[in-house]
């Protein structure tokens, strides 16, 4: 997996969804954290860079990737 730093571990989020009931192996919590840091990173941009209210935030996220 990626080597980038991030306040929370795998082993914490095995942690947190233990206490929540859900079970999760270590890997399977690496594998969810780097999803949601590639899926979070466009849609703050999207947030901090505003286009016209007439495009969707599909279409905004769709010209940053180009």
């Amino acid at each position: 997996m990626k080597t980038v730093k991030r306040t929370l571990t795998p082993a914490k989020a095995v942690k947190i969804l233990a206490g929540y009931g859900t079970k999760i192996s270590l890997e399977e919590a690496e594998i969810m954290l780097d999803f949601l840091h590639d899926f979070i990173k466009p849609v703050l941009e999207v947030q901090q860079n505003p286009e016209p209210q007439n495009q969707g935030i599909f279409e905004r996220m769709n010209n940053l990737a180009k």
